[in-house]
């Protein structure tokens, strides 16, 4: 398809503001009923396809050809001071994604076709904004295709097609200096009753930037890619091909050698690292920003932030419940732990299920001016550590809500509200004999296969750590949830708001990790134990001879925390 100049619009005033539409569809536009996507709860022929604080997005019949291809409507929302600030310097995405769409079709880059932007403005200020696109007949995502054809499974012809055409599309958008910031497989359509070479169509464009080339924004589409392709099982054989064919296609049969493809590869390896732990820290740090699942609200005192699914009222009357346990001991909640900073409470018959409640108190004045200065308290350094490792898909209690209390100096204690783990016991109490001067287990473990099953599965804990690049500072036995399931144990981790993200782990991490749980096994767990713990840890990660090494690292430092076995 040759390049040609963007298809003229012309202005029409409908639904009270201003549009740019194209010619063929301005007598439409004041019969399309953009209500459905202010209000897509109301009954209608609109269907849902996405909705949350930033856009709704509709799908409803042509208004004049009921049969013709569908339409979408795209509504942005301005709903926060930050965003229409934002729109007093640059481009509505709505008005960045109807440009991006005539612009590659200008190009002839296959994407669905823009019909109408439309800008609802109240002074300075934009108050919505809405976007008209025309629905491509048959297409599905070619993340839902891979999916549903089991790409592994695929002819190798068929998987080959595929591939070419992917990088024909990204080797033609690189070649026109379009850089699209969210290019991954649930933004690229498929029609699979089309021959190939004119299946793959790119959508989703108000994150699309124009007249750009530069190798760092061919590699982000990359990466995307890559991040989104692995999740579907998409093999290194297969995104090595596409990138050869990709050269190939961009910059011609002898930038495509192995050479310039273990290059790339390298690059992609390397910048999709780094992205992926930008993109985990921005998850982490979003139980702290109003969103689809978490919000924020001021009521009895504290600041509060919570899940959506987890009412205000809830957490008030949860609050109230583990004072009034504190305060009597004929209340059903009942009080795990009481020390100089914290106190802990189990609520198990909450309307909201079994819950826990951590109070971080503030009793010394020297403690609140401490408060006062951190850049996070310990309750919110504890509710952004439980998001963090659930975003990481580490065992943990979710999070339900953090309410913080107004005015430090004032001494009330901050709360954490989290759910209530159904566990057997923490791993201390699991391995306790139950002798002179011991806690009885509630559930003993049996000798042999269960105290090898549990050594197994705890190593698989610090691996799933170590994997993780994740810090949780405080791994004695007592923080180690533990509950018997069909063919071994599962783990849960708690007390959290001492965790750090993002550091590699090495030899010293796992002495002081390993050391930390290490003191705080009774004697009734065996050396043999404690080692086939280790040895699995160092699985085809340590040599024998470094293994040796830290375990005799591990000893002398487990020596100098007053181990458990020598109480």
């Amino acid at each position: 398809m040759s390049k040609s100049s963007p298809e003229q619009s012309v202005r029409v005033n409908a639904h009270g503001m201003q549009w740019r539409t194209s010619a063929d569809f301005a007598g439409v536009l004041p019969r399309l009923d953009i209500d459905l996507a202010r209000r897509p709860e109301r009954p209608g022929p609109a269907e849902l396809v996405k909705d949350n604080l930033a856009r709704t997005l509709v799908r409803m019949p042509h208004p004049v050809r009921p049969d013709g291809p569908r339409l979408y409507i795209k509504r942005f929302k301005f709903d926060r001071i930050q965003r229409k600030l934002r729109q007093l310097i640059r481009r509505t995405q709505a008005a960045r994604e109807y440009r991006a769409s005539r612009e590659l079709l200008s190009r002839g880059i296959p994407t669905c076709r823009a019909l109408a932007l439309g800008e609802h403005r109240r002074g300075l200020f934009h108050q919505e904004a809405f976007v008209v696109i025309e629905e491509i007949p048959g297409a599905v995502t070619l993340a839902h295709y891979a999916a549903s054809q089991r790409w592994r499974t695929l002819d190798y012809e068929v998987r080959r097609q595929v591939i070419e055409e992917l990088a024909e599309l990204v080797a033609q958008m690189m070649r026109s200096g379009v850089c699209h910031d969210d290019l991954h497989l649930e933004n690229i359509l498929i029609v699979p009753s089309r021959p190939p070479g004119r299946r793959l169509f790119v959508l989703d464009l108000h994150r699309v930037r124009l007249k750009r080339r530069s190798r760092a924004g061919a590699v982000r589409m990359l990466v995307f890619l890559a991040d989104s392709s692995r999740k579907l099982g998409v093999s290194s054989t297969d995104q090595i091909r596409f990138l050869r064919v990709l050269l190939e296609k961009w910059k011609g049969a002898r930038a495509a050698g192995p050479q310039a493809v273990a290059r790339w590869a390298r690059r992609v390896r390397v910048a999709r690292e780094r992205h992926h732990r930008r993109h985990m820290r921005s998850r982490t740090r979003r139980c702290l920003i109003e969103s689809s699942r978490f919000t924020r609200d001021r009521a009895g005192g504290f600041g509060v932030w919570r899940r959506r699914d987890f009412p205000l009222q809830a957490a008030l009357a949860t609050v109230e419940s583990h004072e009034t346990a504190l305060r009597s001991p004929r209340h059903k909640g009942l009080v795990r732990k009481e020390a100089a900073r914290t106190q802990i409470s189990h609520l198990p018959d909450s309307p909201q299920g079994a819950l826990y409640v951590k109070a971080f108190l503030r009793r010394s004045i020297g403690e609140r001016i401490k408060d006062l200065l951190r850049w996070k308290g310990r309750a919110r350094a504890a509710w952004i550590a439980h998001r963090g490792f659930g975003v990481r898909g580490l065992p943990i209690p979710a999070g339900l809500a953090l309410l913080e209390a107004h005015g430090k100096l004032a001494g009330r204690p901050d709360y954490l509200i989290t759910e209530a783990i159904e566990a057997d016991g923490d791993l201390r109490l699991m391995t306790c004999s139950g002798g002179p001067g011991e806690p009885i287990p509630c559930c003993a473990l049996a000798a042999g296969a269960e105290h090898r099953a549990l050594a197994a599965a705890v190593a698989d804990l610090f691996r799933l750590l170590a994997d993780r690049e994740v810090l949780h500072s405080d791994m004695k036995p007592s923080n180690i949830l533990v509950r018997r399931a069909s063919g071994g144990f599962r783990l849960w981790l708690v007390d959290l708001d001492r965790a750090r993200f993002g550091v590699r782990w090495r030899r010293r991490h796992w002495v002081h990790h390993l050391a930390q749980c290490n003191a705080g096994l009774p004697a009734t767990v065996t050396v043999l134990d404690r080692m086939r713990c280790l040895r699995r840890c160092g699985q085809a990660r340590w040599r024998p001879e470094e293994r040796l090494r830290i375990a005799r690292a591990v000893l002398k430092k487990s020596l100098s925390r007053n181990p458990q076995w020598q109480r």
